[in-house]
């Protein structure tokens, strides 16, 4: 039990906290025995803790235990065996199987007054919405693994009902190993290329979490160890929403499913924005993506090319794509540009998706998207689409034919009619759908969306990821 006495109303709280064993969770943590229970009362605990060994930390409930960080040093990363640190992590986790449940972390503590950082100047143009004047970024991290630990990659990681906020760089994360993210609550990331939930290299679940007011809100790169599954989450407020790249180099699947991705900031794909509710970037196993629904980002959907010598079919299924009338807006882009990787080839199927208001419905393409010089990949896109609403019109660059019969295109007459969508490039449509499909319910555990953040330009830098600054990822 751990009580620092720092809860108002010390006489409510559980009897057991009123003669607890330990005042601080580092003491806790390093007087417990390995696969123990620390129980954390009502209060507020100024530390960053260091957890080496297997443990459970569980505290009295969002917002009546916060942990805020003891050391300010928001934008600081020290270089480490396998990779790099924060040099201020609220939770640096070491050890494999511990899990953290029930407590807010708040990377501003008011009681440090040198070394944090205000809101990234990028955000001035929003700063007002995303109500981050005030606050001091003291730590550049809530929870991550510890990338200089004996025990890495970290395995069997657990953090279900947390609240995290006013972190600088990254929420909530793990590089290597093995995790599960469920039901947390993360909002209001300082930096321009902050990222909420984080994994690299590593395999699990990320799961019915809430996510707003962060450039990046859940990204994944790579996961050579095992299956990824996204599904549940609700996204608000992001310049991308849910970005998954280079996955299932292991061979397992990776599934996006059940999400709710809304009011993305930024008003185009094209140039340094590269607004995306749900992209998936070069893949190196199937990935499905259902029963998502995105609206109000400029890009719905987005696939980019492939790895591997044989393109794996990316599946978009039972979504929903509202582009809400916005300018530019794309329902569903799909391309064979890796965006400053050269080319790779695209297989992807479109199947029951229902895709309006939008500019442009769907944008197919084997060229290139931003760089005349970097991309060019005649052939190399496959793409069937059947059954889908597409009311919205649709550009191909793409050599074809590509095969998009008996879909519901706005009306019984058919595309390139009056009143009706209008396909540009070599695509077939004939015969198509005479009444639109029936829609499906919403999603199982998808959320309605809210409102948007920072211009910003994609993931760390990676190996064969999307231009992005931020931290440096970890060597590979």
């Amino acid at each position: 039990i751990v009580n620092n006495g720092t809860y108002d109303n010390q006489a409510a709280l559980p009897s057991a906290c009123l003669d607890p064993a330990y005042p601080s969770i580092q003491q806790a943590v390093n007087g417990a025995a390995a696969g123990s229970t620390i129980y954390v009362c009502a209060g507020t605990y100024q530390q960053n803790v260091d957890v080496n060994k297997p443990l459970t930390i569980d505290g009295a409930g969002q917002g009546a235990t916060v942990l805020e960080p003891s050391v300010s040093d928001p934008t600081g990363l020290t270089t480490v065996t396998n990779g790099f640190n924060f040099n201020s992590t609220v939770v640096l986790v070491g050890a494999d199987d511990v899990s953290i449940s029930n407590l807010t972390i708040n990377g501003d503590n008011p009681t440090l007054t040198t070394g944090a950082v205000a809101c990234d100047p990028e955000f001035a143009a929003y700063q007002a919405d995303v109500g981050c004047n005030g606050v001091h970024f003291n730590a550049g991290a809530g929870i991550f693994t510890d990338q200089n630990s004996a025990s890495f990659p970290i395995k069997g990681l657990s953090v279900s009902d947390m609240a995290i906020e006013n972190v600088y760089y990254w929420a909530l994360g793990s590089y290597g190993g093995t995790f599960d993210f469920t039901g947390n609550q993360v909002t209001r990331l300082g930096s321009y290329y902050g990222i909420g939930i984080f994994e690299d290299e590593a395999s699990g679940i990320i799961a019915d979490n809430n996510v707003s007011w962060a450039p990046v809100a859940i990204q994944a790169n790579w996961n050579p160890t095992g299956a990824l599954t996204v599904s549940g989450n609700r996204v608000t407020n992001s310049n991308w929403g849910i970005f998954v790249g280079n996955v299932g180099s292991s061979g397992s699947a990776t599934t996006i499913s059940g999400n709710s991705v809304g009011d993305c900031w930024g008003s185009t794909f094209f140039g340094s924005q590269r607004v995306l509710g749900i992209s998936v970037f070069a893949p190196f196993s199937p990935v499905g993506v259902s029963h998502n629904d995105i609206v109000g980002c400029s890009t719905g959907l987005s696939t980019f090319a492939s790895n591997g010598a044989s393109a794996p079919l990316v599946t978009f299924s039972n979504n929903v794509v509202d582009g809400q009338n916005a300018a530019n807006s794309i329902g569903v882009l799909v391309s064979t540009d890796k965006l400053g990787f050269t080319c790779g080839s695209s297989n992807v199927s479109l199947l029951g998706n229902v895709i309006e208001r939008d500019t442009t419905g769907i944008y197919s393409d084997e060229t290139n998207l931003e760089n005349a010089s970097d991309c060019s990949l005649p052939g190399g896109l496959t793409l069937s689409a059947h059954s889908n609403d597409i009311e919205s019109n649709w550009y191909s660059d793409a050599s074809g034919p590509l095969d998009a019969t008996n879909n519901w295109w706005g009306c019984p007459s058919g595309p390139n009619t009056d009143h009706c969508t209008t396909i540009t490039g070599n695509v077939t449509f004939t015969p198509w759908a005479k009444a639109p499909f029936p829609s499906e319910p919403p999603p199982s555990s998808g959320r309605p969306p809210h409102a948007g953040p920072p211009p910003h330009a994609g993931p760390p830098p990676h190996a064969q990821s999307p231009s992005h600054p931020g931290p440096p990822a970890p060597p590979h």
